[in-house]
């Protein structure tokens, strides 16, 4: 009776706050679970940390990783890999390095234990992500956003394929604790390492050496040319100049505009060439608006090269390093030649930095909104987003079946991409708002200093 009557007397507020906790422990306990599943053939078959595997066998025994190199490829079927092996090897030939201690498994054992290491990564992150809103949040608190993290698609995606971006994540977060802490070349180890393993974060080395914390920019530059020295080295300067120019180019080339991919290289391409992928499965696919090849060419390189201009001068002078730094997430993502929803990842610490900016500013409602909205944006999965472009069209989306629909439907796949848009100016208007009230705060308290000093 005693427990009955205190339930009763809980606040209703906190009653809502506690069951949505536990929905969302709950379905991502289940959703974990489903991408442990994943780990037996055949859905071990189908990871692209495969990628990663290959790469260091062929490190370790100091061979070319593309077997008889072609010098004539076309798209993905166009490239040689290993026997066996179903997928392109389109990472960085640096992964190989990263990853040699994998050629002592076999690729089942490998694929397991990278499964629990990303799982260890994501709680990692999901801890430093609660930091980063609140900087003495609970475990508790932690263990919590790691299991919503898992009910996100983009996280679910990447555990089910076995990515890096979630490693990339916490290695990001990690920089940003060093910086805090002024440790200026440990950050830049940790940012070089992100680019070791995907070249997304690049903008970010840019920035700090623009912000004129050259430390930051020239350790990861160093561990960056050390190892690409180590690789040539090991699998021969030939690999490393034939990934450059054939492997880059070809998956620009085979995916630019793909349904899946967001990159603002896509924008014009999609607008002016249509949405289709040369060699890569194609859900959804539609003609262009206008059609345009020299248009479609020349917006692919355009869209990408303002974003990051904008967002790297607007980035330069934010006082704030942590609204820097989320403003150039957010961009390293938009241009990238290839981006999708795994990608998102990423996204979570702007996400966080902005939970951050509207809880100091007591959450304006105008703000607020824009915010939910955003974030809500970033939620669905690529399938679902390509089901809500069918269903507008009057079709039914089947992942088995190619559906082509109107250029303005087939561009509903970009809406995150917007959201990614939106998403750094609102952290760039708080940002700013933020530095100017303290500004005058600081102004407002020297003026009392100075009248309470004249009255004495």
């Amino acid at each position: 009776m005693r427990v009955g009557s205190r339930f009763l007397f809980v606040r209703p507020g906190r009653l809502i706050a506690l069951s949505i906790v536990s929905v969302v422990s709950v379905l991502g306990a289940i959703s974990l679970l489903l991408s442990a599943s994943a780990l037996q053939p055949p859905g071990s078959e189908q990871k692209d940390i495969r990628q990663e595997w290959v790469l260091a066998r062929s490190l370790v025994a100091r061979s070319e990783p593309y077997g008889l190199i072609d010098e004539r490829p076309a798209g993905h079927e166009s490239l040689k890999f290993g026997p066996g092996i179903p997928l392109p090897l389109l990472h960085p030939l640096t992964d190989g390095l990263v990853f040699a201690a994998a050629s002592l498994v076999s690729y089942q054992v490998f694929v397991i234990l990278w499964f629990w290491f990303e799982v260890v990564c994501l709680f990692a992150s999901a801890h430093l992500l609660s930091r980063v809103v609140q900087p003495h949040a609970p475990f508790p608190a932690s263990v919590v956003v790691g299991l919503g993290l898992v009910c996100w698609s983009a996280v679910a995606t990447e555990l089910r394929l076995g990515q890096l971006m979630l490693v990339i994540l916490l290695l990001l977060l990690l920089a940003r604790e060093a910086l805090r802490t002024n440790r200026p070349v440990f950050a830049g180890l940790l940012i070089g390492a992100t680019l070791l393993l995907k070249p997304v974060l690049w903008p970010i080395v840019v920035l700090f050496a623009l912000r004129r914390t050259p430390r930051v920019a020239l350790s990861s530059a160093a561990l960056v040319g050390c190892c690409y020295l180590a690789v040539a080295a090991l699998m021969g300067v030939r690999a490393i100049e034939f990934y450059f120019r054939v492997v880059g180019p070809s998956m620009s080339k085979v995916e630019g505009s793909w349904v899946l991919n967001i990159s603002t290289r896509a924008v014009g391409r999609k607008v002016f060439g249509g949405t289709v992928g040369v060699g890569v499965q194609n859900w959804i696919v539609a003609p262009p608006i206008v059609a345009s090849a020299p248009l479609a060419g020349v917006t692919a390189i355009a869209v990408p090269v303002v974003v990051l201009v904008a967002a790297m001068v607007t980035a330069s002078r934010l006082p704030d390093v942590d609204d820097a730094l989320a403003v150039l997430v957010c961009a390293s993502i938009l241009v990238s030649p290839l981006a999708w929803e795994i990608d998102f990842v990423l996204a979570a610490f702007p996400v966080a930095h902005l939970i951050r900016r509207l809880r100091d500013r007591g959450y304006p409602v105008r703000s607020f909104s824009t915010a939910v909205l955003l974030v809500t944006l970033l939620l669905p999965s690529s399938f679902e987003w390509m089901a809500i472009s069918a269903a507008l069209s009057g079709q039914r989306f089947s992942p088995a079946a190619s559906l082509e629909v109107p250029p303005s439907l087939a561009l509903l796949t970009m809406v995150p991409t917007i959201a990614l848009l939106g998403l750094s100016f609102l952290i760039v208007t708080l940002g700013r708002s933020g530095s100017r009230e303290a500004i005058v705060s600081v102004s407002r308290c020297a003026e009392i200093n100075q009248g309470s000093i004249s009255s004495g």
